[in-house]
């Protein structure tokens, strides 16, 4: 059976969290997951497996979201081309030749899917989408078309299976390139996935997480809800400058992170700070087997340490609970392939162990059928990282206790909130520059977006209807034998056309199984219709007495068929079995013929 990353806690069970996998195992809706920081949807997803009987893929938009996620990425799930896929017959003229653009035709003729993707994709209930904010609406069409040809089913999105997407559209943005920018407006009002022709099909089931489990005072979480929803008062502008310190004081601090806003500004503090060090660097070289592209790559190839630099651990220690993701430690000796270091708070010393993560692909397991991940690549290395400084976006899923933001050139939105909701409270806040509302924004759109769809009084109104969908559409997919007469006329047809079967005999076999189940047929209408009564009239009781006396009727009629299935494989079995006897027999008359001659 496929595995998922261990959780790092106890399943933090809410009432929304129990409604969310009531959806997902009792209804066939397509479902947005999300909440703000620190609600527990990480939480969330390396528990499904162990609430959930449907059997489940995960992708993510990028390398590092897959392995945190436990799943593999969009790209390598579904072989997409990098570029731009319209939702079009062909490539408008006005569109430059040279750019990357796409359409169905030419996913299906120039990158079709492998065989081993397609039973994947047709093996899966539920494909869960992780950081789905990342997505654009375009990808998610383009993920819609493959999983309609994988499986044949084109009447439904996704070919019929169910969508679970996870993300916080308050913290990371899709990416879209200057030149993609109108050609992206001619076909949707915007890029987030929530505007994909697929989902305006069948829509979704907004679930919001509402409990927040990284913050408990009130105050610092309202005033975290009002940066979140772009309307922070004078008074929490106030309490956040409360926090600011000069920089004269903030250079003494110790065992503490600054979270900044761009790329640039967390190298040159991390740099500055090792090369401040008057100890020797020592090198650390990551083992890498297999496919792990460096896209994925979750730490450096090559670390560089010294005693006195202060790191921090990139992955939960889900053994021994010595460390998490985000925790902060201090090097304090080094010898050879040894390296010890002094965790923050505690000054406990601790051995660092290399870590080992994991490139993974799914397959089908040939005896069982079931969904398997199969290990592709290998990346070890110690899970640390010098962290003087981080970005706000590489800061996303940590929680800090204490940290110097540094968010006066925010320019994305979201950023100052993002930043903010990393620690647990406010007393861990140092400002090394004041928050100016100017640098607090909110996608309007989002905002809109959520007071649109965020409806948690309906859900239990809705849950109900979308049951009695599924219910529905169970009996449908259950008592159906026309996906069996199709592949027989299949059969058929293409040894007609041959001009015989391969094997004669076979032919009023299928022919037998073909009446019988023909023969069925009008009688499985009328008892879906019957079914499908009770399910609207809500009769439950006589519901269940009906499909359990309809299951064995039925299945009275499939072993029958089976049957004569088995009983034809033996005899001609035994027909070849007397067939190799004779030629054998026949082999050994012309040798002792050749023999007594001589």
């Amino acid at each position: 059976m496929i595995t998922h990353p261990a959780a790092e806690t106890e399943f933090p069970e809410t009432d929304t969290i129990a409604s969310a996998i009531r959806f997902i195992n009792s209804t066939a809706s397509h479902i947005f997951l999300t909440g703000k920081a620190g609600t527990g949807k990480t939480t969330f997803l390396r528990n499904l497996a162990k609430r959930t009987h449907k059997q489940f893929a995960v992708v993510a938009p990028t390398g590092i979201a897959a392995l945190n996620a436990g799943g593999v990425t969009v790209h390598s799930q579904f072989l997409f081309p990098f570029g731009m896929f319209l939702p079009d017959q062909s490539i408008p003229d006005d569109f430059n030749a040279d750019s990357s653009y796409y359409t169905a035709g030419i996913l299906a003729h120039k990158h079709p899917l492998n065989s081993a993707r397609k039973q994947v994709l047709r093996s899966i209930d539920l494909l869960v989408i992780d950081e789905v904010s990342m997505l654009r609406a375009d990808l998610l069409d383009a993920i819609d078309y493959r999983m309609k040809a994988a499986r044949g089913n084109y009447n439904q999105s996704f070919g019929g299976v169910q969508l679970l997407m996870i993300g916080d559209l308050y913290q990371l943005p899709p990416v879209v390139k200057k030149e993609e920018e109108e050609k992206i407006k001619r076909y949707y009002k915007s890029a987030w996935f929530f505007e994909a022709k697929a989902l305006q099909q069948e829509g979704f089931v907004y679930v919001e997480l509402d409990k927040i489990f990284r913050q408990r005072d009130e105050t610092f979480i309202n005033l975290l809800n009002n940066l979140r929803n772009n309307k922070p008062t004078k008074e929490d502008i106030d309490e956040l400058n409360k926090y600011y310190k000069p920089s004269d004081e903030i250079q003494h601090l110790r065992e503490v992170i600054t979270l900044t806003t761009h790329n640039y500004k967390a190298d040159e503090l991390n740099q500055k700070a090792l090369k401040e060090l008057d100890t020797p660097s020592h090198i650390f070289k990551a083992l890498i087997d297999g496919d792990f592209f460096e896209s994925m790559y979750p730490v450096l190839q090559q670390l560089e340490l010294k005693v006195g630099a202060q790191v921090m651990f990139t992955k939960n220690d889900n053994e021994n609970k010595a460390y998490f993701n985000g925790k902060l430690a201090t090097v304090t000796s080094i010898s050879g392939d040894d390296v010890e270091v002094s965790m923050a708070e505690t000054h406990e010393l601790f051995k660092l162990k290399r870590a080992l993560w994991e490139n993974k692909k799914y397959t089908i397991n040939a005896s069982t059928k079931e969904l398997e991940d199969e290990v592709i690549g290998t990346f070890e290395q110690y899970p640390v990282k010098l962290a003087w400084a981080i970005t706000v976006h590489k800061s996303q899923g940590l929680t800090f206790d204490r940290a110097i933001i540094d968010v006066g050139q925010a320019f994305a939105d979201g950023q100052v909130y993002v930043a903010l909701s990393r620690l647990r409270s406010l007393e861990g806040l140092i400002l090394r520059t004041r928050i100016d509302t100017q640098v607090i924004t909110t996608d309007k759109q989002i905002v809109s977006f959520t007071e649109t769809n965020n409806r948690p009084a309906e859900l239990g109104m809705v849950m109900k209807s979308k049951q009695r969908d599924y219910i529905r559409y169970l009996i449908a997919k259950t008592f159906d034998f026309n996906s069996l007469l199709k592949e027989i006329k299949d059969i058929h047809e293409t040894n007609n056309e041959e001009g015989n079967f391969e094997e004669e005999t076979m032919k009023p076999v299928l022919e037998q199984i073909n009446n019988t189940l023909s023969g069925e047929v009008a009688n499985t209408e009328k008892f879906k219709r019957q079914l499908t009564t009770l399910v609207v009239e809500n009769q439950q009781e006589l519901l269940l007495e009906r499909i359990k006396s309809g299951s064995i009727y039925y299945k009275d009629i499939l072993l029958r068929v089976m049957k004569i299935l088995l009983t034809h494989i033996e005899e001609m079995k035994k027909k070849k079995e007397l067939k190799v006897m004779l030629l054998i027999l026949q082999n050994s008359i012309n040798f002792l013929q050749r023999n007594v001659k001589k």
